[in-house]
């Protein structure tokens, strides 16, 4: 499971962003989690995220410092994986 410190908040319409070489694109998904918390010590998104890595794959990219790529897709794109 990748953990996300915080989404890119895009005005509202909240993105992750997964460095690339977290990926395994042998692995059919990529589930992932946001691990932020709000000023009240709450998680703005409790549960996981899956997305396909073939999907993730294919979404935008952009290099960050030391030669990182961060690949960004919307979480209205990703399936939230409630716990039972």
């Amino acid at each position: 499971m990748i953990q996300i410190r915080a989404p890119i908040w895009n005005g509202g319409k909240p993105w992750a962003g997964i460095a690339d070489y977290r990926i395994n694109p042998a692995s059919l998904y990529t589930e992932f989690e946001i691990i932020y918390r709000n000023k009240e010590g709450h998680r703005t998104f409790p549960n996981p995220y899956r997305v396909t890595t073939a999907e993730l794959i294919q979404c935008h990219s952009r290099k960050v410092g030391h030669g990182v790529t961060v690949l960004e897709i919307p979480l209205s794109r990703c399936v939230e994986v409630c716990h039972a």
